[in-house]
């Protein structure tokens, strides 16, 4: 799993045409599920997905959520220099994402 954080004063995200969330100052979490995570089976990918929501908002933070696996269009103005990357360690023997 990779995830990037911003620090964001704004961010929003499209899909079809569609605003379907959005955000004020904060900190914007971009979730991606590679193969490597999940064998490439896409009901578990989705449900790692789900899982990682689920488990910020238990800690009291505000989730929005795009549409999992939608061609999604992210817009988003940065607030200051702070974007950090994370990745988690493949499965092993699982295949490059």
């Amino acid at each position: 799993m990779k995830a990037v954080v911003q620090r964001v004063l704004e961010a929003s995200v499209t899909v079809d045409g569609q605003r379907v969330s959005e955000m004020g100052p904060g900190l914007l979490v971009l979730l991606g599920v590679g193969k490597g995570d999940t064998d490439a089976d896409l009901a578990w990918a989705k449900a790692l997905y789900e899982r990682a929501c689920e488990a910020l908002r238990k800690r009291g933070l505000t989730v929005g959520t795009g549409i999992f696996g939608a061609d999604m269009k992210v817009a988003l103005v940065n607030d200051g220099p702070v974007t950090i990357l994370l990745e988690s360690p493949p499965k092993p023997g699982a295949p490059a994402a």
